[in-house]
């Protein structure tokens, strides 16, 4: 051990804890919350771990899950996306980052994005300690499983011997690390009583989808929902992706063969989906939560809208235009023409509703004076498809539960114009991260980035304290309703609009 660590110690119900204490933040990385997912486990929700006696060090991030590296040639800095760990199946940890171990501060809990194949608890662009120090909260960072491992759909492959195999496995792994917060954060200066989810992309959806889960949801206290919203397979698309994958493993479906998936590889399994991937041409890997199964249920938009979390305050929003972190690997978008947009939406969409959301968006645009190339209609159609719509439902189905609610929008493209305000631009403004190498070619920098990064670190930190984002470096935040649909626009300067884009908004009727 390095004489020069600052020692922290811990004491949890379960055992000590040694962690360190860097630029005023105390540190305690690789906390194990479940047993490895390995062996007879692989396939199995979560267990929790026991008891020791004596002191464990978390000083060193444990490992990762096992990865497919979707954000190979997009422009995020490597410096941003590093796992600072190394891969393994037995990657059930959590990293807690405090000012204090007394005291019973508000928690915030960050679920990963990654499209549910990508990234962990460890990555640097998340690193939480810029928001622990300014929001005096503490933040803990999760790894669950991911891929195949994660999130394939055994039980209606046809195999009796899998029928004990869980669904869902990455949501029980959030659900896991929730429970040990619950036991566990008081040691830590946490209040378990005040648990804020804040989650991006695959955690948004993640998210999403604890909203709908009726006996979960009291696990966590307030949640906000960035870039995502309700993104499930239906039972019968996750079979035909399972039975694929059993495909490219050498597998069929029944007894005599799936029995085989518990001996292969880790590896084996990420590798599969990545020929499936490459093979049905899916602009992601398509593999999700699963609704029907496990403890989501069927309906999970109806779920929220009939309470499910009622008690939970929300904030929702996405970034203007998310779909444009994918513009250097697809210059194809750049010379689409009328007939080439339209052919690229009604994959999704079909033909006839493909039409109808080009001229919604091609009329909206023009009355603001935005540019209705098929390029930028493309851009703007596709960010609302995947990201921005999809959260407007949820956030109206909380509302519709009579829970407070609260929308933005991030505007802020101060990075590569090709990127605009992307997926993903204001991950470094909410950690504080913008001073990583590279960062500035997706985030921005300068005074101008710091003082939008506070804005938002203010908020969120009161958000989790109070249930409302409101602070004096904003302008009034209203609650979202329907008739109104206050939404903060966060960008070089913060505003409030009511129902930004309201006919594009509404042409998705029907359709999401």
């Amino acid at each position: 051990m390095n004489p020069k660590i600052d020692i922290q110690i811990a004491e949890t119900p379960s055992g000590r804890l040694l962690g360190e204490k860097v630029r005023g933040v105390m540190v305690f990385r690789g906390v194990r919350y479940a047993l490895p997912p390995v062996g007879t486990r692989r396939f199995r929700a979560p267990v929790p771990p026991p008891s020791w006696h004596g002191t464990r060090e978390a000083l060193e991030f444990a490992p990762v899950p096992h990865q497919l590296r979707i954000s190979k040639g997009l422009l995020i800095p490597e410096s941003a996306i590093e796992l600072n760990a190394r891969e393994d199946e037995d990657c059930l940890h959590l990293n807690v980052y405090t000012p204090g171990l007394t005291g019973r501060r508000p928690v915030l809990v960050y679920i990963h994005g990654g499209n549910f194949v990508e990234g962990a608890g460890s990555q640097s662009w998340t690193e939480p300690a810029a928001l622990v120090r300014r929001g005096d909260v503490v933040v803990v960072t999760v790894n669950y499983r991911l891929g195949p491992l994660g999130w394939l759909f055994l039980e209606d492959v046809g195999a009796h011997e899998t029928a004990s195999a869980d669904s869902n496995l990455g949501l029980l792994d959030q659900i896991a690390a929730l429970r040990w917060i619950t036991d566990n954060i008081a040691s830590f200066g946490g209040d378990p009583h005040n648990v804020t989810l804040f989650g991006y992309s695959a955690g948004a959806w993640s998210i999403s989808a604890l909203l709908a889960c009726h006996r979960e949801v009291r696990l966590f206290h307030k949640a906000i929902v960035m870039s995502g919203g309700v993104r499930c397979h239906s039972r019968r698309e996750a079979t035909a992706l399972a039975t694929q994958i059993l495909r490219e493993l050498g597998l069929r479906p029944g007894p005599a063969e799936t029995t085989k998936l518990w001996d292969l590889p880790a590896e084996a399994f990420s590798e599969a989906l990545e020929r499936v991937w490459n093979r049905n041409g899916h602009p992601f890997p398509p593999i999700r939560p699963v609704a029907g199964a496990g403890p989501i249920p069927a309906d999970p938009l109806a779920a929220i809208r009939g309470g499910a979390a009622a008690h939970v305050p929300l904030i929702v929003g996405s970034t203007l235009e998310e779909f444009k972190l994918v513009a250097t690997v697809d210059p194809d978008a750049a010379r689409l023409d009328p007939a080439g947009l339209v052919a690229r939406l009604a994959e999704d969409l079909g033909e006839q509703g493909a039409r109808r959301i080009i001229d919604a968006y091609r009329e909206g645009r023009q009355v603001r004076g935005e540019p209705i190339t098929p390029t930028d209609l493309y851009w703007a159609i596709r960010s609302d498809h995947v990201f921005s719509v999809p959260g407007i439902r949820v956030a109206e189905a909380q509302f519709g539960a009579g829970s407070p609610v609260y929308m933005y929008q991030v505007c802020w493209a101060g990075g590569d114009p090709r990127l605009g305000a992307c997926h993903a631009v204001d991950l470094a403004l909410i950690f504080g991260t913008l001073e990583l190498e590279g960062m500035h070619v997706l985030s921005g920098a300068g005074p101008q980035a710091q003082m939008l990064s506070h804005r938002i670190q203010d908020a969120w930190a009161a958000f989790a304290r109070t249930g409302n984002p409101g602070h004096a470096g904003l302008p009034p935040w209203p609650k979202y309703d329907l008739r109104h649909r206050a939404t903060m626009i966060l960008d070089h300067s913060c505003r409030v609009l009511e129902g930004p884009s309201a006919q594009e908004r509404a042409s998705w009727s029907g359709i999401l």
